[in-house]
């Protein structure tokens, strides 16, 4: 294990990093890097797609009188994996910009108190997403016949895809919860 010079400042000296010499990262760093690049190109995968689907119903509609049969369908579809998969990006890479113009002039233990009081609340809307959703998936699973009304996709799928993404959420908030309590205010 080695440390990098000006890494170590405003960090408990009791918590030891492996540090990769050539970037001076932290491994937690890098993998958190690696995580925001995944769910970076996952939803710009699924935001392209989306938005062609888009052009593709409106020059349809407008040039040839024939939208694009279950545009609004597929759309909502791919919004089921662009939406919560954008949140994970948004707290892995700590997008919250209003929240951090409205803390920078408190001080550290104020600071560190308004973080904890602002995990607990997203801990606790996740909480609730997960209920719903296991509430919904149970629900649908013993609906025979549960499929959207356009395309007949069975939805089941659907209802999975965001329980395993809320899920993947709660953990992104719990990781900047713990990475926000373990690191020391800077003096």
């Amino acid at each position: 294990m080695a440390s990098s010079p000006g890494k170590d400042e405003g960090r408990r000296p009791e918590i030891l990093e492996t540090v990769d010499l050539e970037t001076g990262q932290s491994i937690s760093q890098k993998r958190t890097l690696l995580g925001s690049r995944l769910l970076l190109i996952v939803c710009s995968v699924f935001l392209l797609a989306t938005m062609m689907i888009v052009v593709i119903n409106v020059v349809g509609r407008a040039l040839f009188q024939a939208p694009l049969w279950g545009a609004v369908e597929m759309i909502g579809i791919l919004g089921v994996i662009i939406i919560p998969t954008a949140l994970c990006f948004t707290e892995l890479a700590k997008g919250h910009i209003t929240v951090d113009i409205a803390v920078s002039r408190m001080s550290g233990k104020v600071k560190k108190g308004f973080s904890i009081a602002a995990y607990i609340l997203g801990v606790t809307c996740i909480v609730l997403l997960l209920i719903g959703a296991f509430k919904q998936v149970t629900y649908i699973a013993v609906t025979p016949g549960s499929n959207t009304p356009d395309l007949g996709f069975p939805i089941l799928p659907l209802k999975i895809i965001w329980f395993v993404e809320c899920i993947l959420f709660g953990g992104c908030l719990a990781w900047n919860f713990v990475q926000n309590i373990v690191r020391r205010p800077a003096r």
